[in-house]
């Protein structure tokens, strides 16, 4: 089960589209087809 954690600074946080990044970033371990989608985590 692959896990991605983003660890920033809160001025990043607050300029930076969080959401969107994780995802971009679930919907690229999905695409390879070698983890089930259930399994995707983001923070």
């Amino acid at each position: 089960m692959p896990h991605f954690y983003a660890e920033c600074t809160d001025n990043i946080r607050r300029e930076a589209d969080l959401p969107t990044l994780f995802a971009k970033v679930n919907e690229a371990l999905a695409a390879t087809g070698i983890f089930p989608l259930a399994g995707v985590r983001s923070r």
